[in-house]
């Protein structure tokens, strides 16, 4: 392996605990990671045809390549003609290019992409890359045999292609609309495929496969519509008609996104001031409730599955095939428009799929062209059954790269912005856990080379950093995983809070990772309760049920611990995630109930409090996902938790859980150590009155204590309600908060009173030598070496102390208030300021 395609990969995967590091460069060397061309996604139109000029795209990382070419060659003419490429458009990390080809009344054709960088030039062919013309040669267009043609049905000039997979077969015919149902247009066996050209076929016509040696009818595998209430018929869709509006949209960075899981069948409709919607909703209704999504902040919107179940209702997880968008919720056009819509307003969307298994009673793949062994080709004989229904055949080659079109499919043709792969434990453990791990890894690195700005998170509990080692590593590939330890410790805290036991230790260490330095950050899909936790269907019910059995579920332990969970799980380290329903007090169910909109109007103040915190958490990157995070204060007699998150030089946050039903809201109130010193702000407290709690609350800002506790050198002492979760910040960048007036604590040298003497004294002192501008402290903190005077001589003491270690910094004096020093005799305190 080449050490820059390793060093990208290491990168990439985030191995280095790095993000966004850019290896490549025009450094005359082409980085083969990132280079991508797929022949039937990458062309317009999909499928040329005789002497039609087509496009050819192409992507690369970018700054990487000076320039790029597509080479067309004729049959019998070794000598290739050139057609440069240019940049269209950037996704991501990524460079579009595309090249016009001109057509050919020839049977046949092909082509290669050239790309360079300075002096070294490389080539894209049909197996891959390489430094010279690649093993497996050009990709090639037969317009006789459509070889070029993907699998389904594909709209072509003056008509449509259709191609199915089906090796044990030897008589098939494409029967539909355009042909009246008949028989006359057979189709033509190319090796293990059929295809058929069908002049006049057009978008919308219906049809089906039908095998003539067994009088069968088969909708097609790889349909993108599929009409349940009428047969199964197979509905032709042109994949390139939808005219996206967001075609610059990217994804916002893994440990930027705070995800929001919805479905689609009963997001919209109930009690809803936008208007009605039928039952199933469909993607149009959440289209037009976008703007409620927006108001509370989230940027990623993760889904229910989407594809063809059998019915109008369902949760989802019983597809009947693996690429039909289900009916009832809409058409793919619409699907398109809802994605186009959210990117529009800058928010992700991420799909569950359902690659495990199919429904077992109405997919139509199993027995596709007959019903020997050798004629289910989707299938094992007998089938390799799951909890959930049968799982495809992935020992065939075939079928897995049929998956992968479909993973394509969706995430180039519906620009979905990455998958929630569903049940993984039935891949790795299953019947088939060799084969089915080899398509989980090919899947993984197709998406590290051609979508790495897309997130594909792994539904797997256990919490073993090999389900998101890179596969260059040993490990199955995925970006982010179920991080179990923390769901199992947050609810077990939630529940057990009532009975006073909640085991906080456990709790403390999942805010950080699960158990091993490989597998934190972005690698842990955080969340308190999700659709399995809340299912009906499997005797689970919303935590504020389980909190308050009796309607309408909202007493103050309902609305407290409901706000501490989902306060923990935005602010934890890791990818946080929340169900619809949750910023409300919804008390419903997900698949059947629709969830009720009148909530927002009646817990506003629960709706406030996530779209504050969810706002604070992404704003700030000291609460990304992959910042610091640190708990220093674990009480498990008080059931407190308080934890650090911070970032390089950005502002640092406390995190203040309290999981009792004890009240420290009066006396001394409640002591923590603060790992800084200087001011602090408290931002956030999920008990306030505004947050529908039962506590007098105003922002403030405050001074941090000279006091040591918990092992730091700063502390405070602050009123904590029961059931509550409160955010401290230290230096806040802006004046948020009423100012409180503490009596302030000042050292010598401390020229801008941030509790601290270093490189930004020096500056503070000459600001005021030379600009006039007075200090807000006493005046020791100006006279840094006591000489009785401020001057140039002071900030010159402070650099030779900091960066020489030479002399040192006197403790102060009487100011010029006429104040003593406190006890500690590094701090003099003021009050009110005094000013040189």
């Amino acid at each position: 392996m080449e050490i820059k395609k390793l060093i990208h990969i290491i990168v990439a995967t985030g191995i280095l605990g790095l993000t966004e590091v850019q290896a490549w460069d025009l450094d005359g060397d082409v980085e083969w990671f990132g280079l991508s061309h797929l022949g039937w996604q990458d062309r317009t139109p999909r499928v040329p045809t005789r002497g039609e000029t087509f496009k050819v795209r192409f992507q690369s990382h970018k700054n990487d390549l000076t320039s790029a070419r597509v080479r067309r060659y004729l049959p019998g003419d070794p000598n290739p003609q050139s057609f440069p490429a240019q940049v269209i458009h950037s996704r991501g990390p990524y460079l579009i290019w595309e090249a016009t080809v001109p057509g050919h009344n020839s049977s046949q054709l092909s082509y290669d992409i050239e790309v360079q960088d300075g002096n070294d030039r490389d080539y894209i062919g049909v197996d891959g890359i390489g430094g010279s013309a690649p093993e497996g040669g050009p990709f090639v267009l037969d317009f006789t045999r459509f070889s070029h043609a993907p699998l389904g049905s594909t709209p072509v000039k003056g008509g449509v292609v259709f191609k199915v997979w089906a090796p044990a077969s030897s008589e098939i015919y494409v029967r539909g609309t355009f042909n009246d149902w008949s028989k006359n247009q057979p189709m033509q066996k190319w090796g293990s495929t059929f295809t058929r050209f069908v002049p006049g076929a057009r978008p919308d016509d219906s049809y089906k496969y039908y095998f003539e040696e067994h009088d069968l009818w088969k909708a097609d595998p790889f349909a993108r519509r599929i009409d349940a209430g009428d047969g199964n018929n197979t509905i032709v869709i042109d994949p390139q008609a939808y005219d996206w509006q967001s075609s610059s949209f990217t994804p916002p960075p893994f440990e930027e996104m705070v995800c929001y899981q919805l479905h689609v069948g009963t997001f919209s409709g109930r009690n809803d001031p936008f208007g009605s919607a039928p039952s199933p909703a469909r993607f149009i209704d959440v289209t037009r409730r976008i703007p409620h999504l927006k108001e509370l902040g989230i940027n990623v919107v993760y889904l229910n599955p989407v594809i063809e179940w059998p019915g109008d209702f369902s949760g989802g997880y019983n597809p009947i095939n693996h690429t039909s968008i289900e009916k009832a919720l809409g058409s793919p056009d619409q699907f398109k428009a809802m994605v186009d819509a959210f990117h529009i307003e800058g928010i992700a969307v991420i799909l569950d799929v359902v690659y495990n298994h199919v429904d077992g009673g109405s997919n139509y793949l199993y027995n596709f062209s007959g019903d020997s062994a050798e004629e289910n080709i989707y299938f094992d004989t007998p089938v390799a059954d799951t909890p959930w229904g049968p799982q495809l055949d992935f020992d065939r080659r075939e079928v897995r790269e049929f998956m992968l079109d479909a993973v394509v499919l969706l995430l180039d043709e519906y620009r979905l912005d990455g998958l929630r792969v569903d049940a993984l434990s039935a891949f790795i453990s299953g019947p088939q856990s060799g084969a089915s791990q080899v398509f989980l890894k090919d899947m993984n690195n197709l998406v590290n080379q051609r979508y790495r700005d897309k997130i594909i998170i792994a539904e797997i509990f256990g919490d073993d950093p090999w389900y998101t080692r890179p596969t260059e590593f040993g490990g199955l590939g995925f970006d982010a995983q179920y991080h179990s330890n923390f769901r199992d410790s947050l609810r077990s805290a939630i529940f057990e809070a009532a009975f006073g036991d909640p085991n906080i230790g456990a709790l403390a260490w999942a805010t950080t990772r699960s158990g091993n330095e490989e597998l934190q950050g972005t690698r842990c899909f955080n969340y308190f309760e999700l659709h399995d936790e809340t299912w009906p269907l499997n005797d689970h019910q919303r935590a504020i049920r389980l909190i308050d059995p009796s309607s309408p579920h909202d007493s103050e332990f309902a609305k407290g611990r409901s706000k501490l969970a989902h306060g923990m799980t935005l602010l934890s380290k890791g990818v946080p995630c929340i169900l619809q329903g949750s910023e409300w007090l919804e008390d419903e169910g997900w698949e059947a109930a629709k969830i009720d909109w009148r909530h927002k109007t009646i817990y506003r103040g629960i709706f406030d409090f996530f779209r504050d915190l969810i706002h604070l958490r992404t704003s700030n990157p000291a609460l990304f996902t992959n910042a610091f995070a640190h708990p220093y204060h674990v009480n498990e007699n008080d059931n407190v938790l308080v934890f650090e998150r911070s970032q390089n030089d950005a502002n640092t946050f406390v995190i203040i859980a309290n999981f009792s039903n004890s009240d420290w809201t009066g006396g001394d109130g409640y002591r923590i150590g603060l790992p800084r010193g200087g001011e602090w702000a408290s931002v956030l407290n999920s008990e306030a009155k505004i947050y529908d709690g039962d506590f007098e609350w105003s922002c403030h800002t405050f001074r941090a204590d000279s006091t040591s506790y918990d092992g730091l050198n700063h502390s405070t002492s602050l009123k904590l309600p029961p059931r509550s979760l409160i955010v401290l910040e230290n230096n806040p960048s802006s004046q948020r908060c009423e100012e409180e007036l503490p009596s302030p604590h000042f050292r010598r040298g401390d020229a801008n009173n941030d509790a601290l003497v270093d490189i930004s004294d020096p500056i503070a002192q000459l600001s005021h030598l030379f600009t006039g501008k007075a200090f807000l402290t006493c005046f020791d903190t100006g006279d840094t070496n006591d000489d009785g005077a401020v001057d140039v001589s002071d900030p010159i003491h402070t650099l030779t102390v900091l960066f020489l270690g030479t002399g040192e910094i006197p403790p102060p004096g009487k100011n010029e208030c006429g104040e003593d020093p406190s006890e500690d005799e590094l701090v003099c305190e003021s009050y009110p300021a005094c000013e040189i």
